[in-house]
């Protein structure tokens, strides 16, 4: 019970620098957590969480990606993948909802690491603009002009307020 009070504290600080710059580590974080969340479920038997009528909706609908739609599929082994690889994110919003972002203080983490990696992506945006081509992390930026970069400013401004 000791690895879910840790995940618990941590990983709202965490969080936003995993699932913003690597789309595999992203992933990985999404899975990692939904298991998780469905092994302390069944540590608490805690399943109040099946009563929430669009829960009930994406059961229906995971259902039906597997029992109609995979089988009609022209490749049924891709589609069969593809549906089971789908619940990883339901899963983790109901993670996020009902057992990281539980407490006032996790959300408030959430927003102070979104802040802090907000304002690396700003650094590095400006770096990329002013003195380089390449940015610190070496990728290329899709923003041309300073209006563009003012305006994810400003998003970042209203995002931590």
């Amino acid at each position: 019970m000791d690895l879910y009070n840790r995940i618990e504290k941590y990983l709202p600080f965490f969080l936003p620098l995993l699932l913003f710059f690597s789309r595999s580590i992203a992933d990985i974080t999404v899975i990692t957590i939904s298991i998780l969340f469905l092994s302390k479920c069944f540590y608490d038997k805690n399943f109040q969480w099946l009563s929430i009528s669009w829960v009930k909706i994406f059961i229906f609908f995971f259902l039906y990606l597997l029992i109609i739609n995979t089988p009609l599929s022209s490749n049924s082994m891709d589609s069969l993948f593809y549906s089971l690889g789908f619940i990883r994110w339901p899963l983790f919003a109901l993670a996020i909802s009902f057992w990281i972002f539980k407490e006032r203080k996790s959300l408030d983490n959430f927003l102070i690491g979104s802040l802090l990696v907000g304002l690396i992506f700003l650094i590095d945006l400006s770096y990329q603009f002013y003195l380089d081509d390449g940015g610190v992390f070496g990728n290329l930026s899709e923003y041309t002009s300073l209006e563009d970069c003012q305006s994810l400013f400003l998003i970042m401004f209203f995002l931590a307020g």
